[in-house]
């Protein structure tokens, strides 16, 4: 018996990915795929027509390409020609930099990505890393979203430094050591705003940086122990 569907129901919400191949296991596998636009989950097609007599309000014809969940890249130091860790005359040009840098990187697969800072003077860190934080929303038209900087250094042991600037390394002997690196605003919650730092690599074993890293983890950085070879 047909189900009836009134006429004048309201949205859904949900999007039909149809002519497409999906990825199940090692396979490819031609199937359509429900998408709710309002939380980006994907949805059992089964349970929205069948339980709650939900339909599509619109459908999109792949023409057989393959649909998969976006990449995500936890190191990358920049794209497209644009190093992150360059210091701009103007400090505008840079943030509209990242942005074409995301709206090219979403079409190689990556939706989203930890913009990496080497090893750099405090001067770089406190221009460039409110431009680098978590967006905290996501905008398709502005393509790939940063998940939070990862500043590589500076507080690296200067004989595991890799291709790091030995010149700008620093050993922190109190949090303000930090907090003079990479800027206090850059390290301290603004009401329910992300941090733009997300990720720090360090040598735990200089300074007193082993003390500092239960405050950085409380305050939602992920302490990396640095081996740079």
């Amino acid at each position: 018996m047909p189900i009836a569907l009134s006429p004048t129901r309201s949205q859904s919400g949900i999007t039909r990915f149809t002519n497409c191949r999906l990825v199940r296991g090692d396979e490819l596998v031609t199937e359509d795929l429900w998408v709710s636009s309002q939380t980006g989950k994907v949805i059992s097609s089964q349970a929205a027509f069948f339980d709650e007599l939900t339909v599509p309000d619109k459908s999109i014809d792949l023409g057989g390409r393959i649909l998969s969940p976006g990449l995500i890249d936890v190191q990358l130091n920049g794209g497209f020609g644009f190093n992150f860790s360059t210091l701009l005359e103007d400090a505008a040009q840079y943030g509209k930099k990242v942005l074409e840098v995301n709206k090219r990187l979403v079409a190689t697969g990556v939706t989203s990505y930890a913009p990496t800072l080497t090893s750099q003077n405090p001067e770089l860190y406190q221009t460039v890393l409110p431009y680098l934080g978590p967006s905290n929303s996501r905008h398709h038209e502005n393509g790939a979203e940063s998940l939070g900087a990862h500043c590589e250094g500076p507080f690296l042991n200067s004989s595991k430094k890799g291709i790091h600037n030995k010149n700008v390394l620093q050993v922190a002997e109190t949090f303000e050591d930090i907090e003079a690196c990479y800027g206090s605003f850059n390290l301290t919650p603004a009401g329910d705003a992300p941090l733009p730092i997300k990720k720090i690599t360090i040598a735990p074993e200089q300074g007193q940086m082993m003390k500092f890293i239960p405050e950085l983890t409380k305050r939602g950085i992920i302490c990396s122990i640095g081996l740079i070879i």
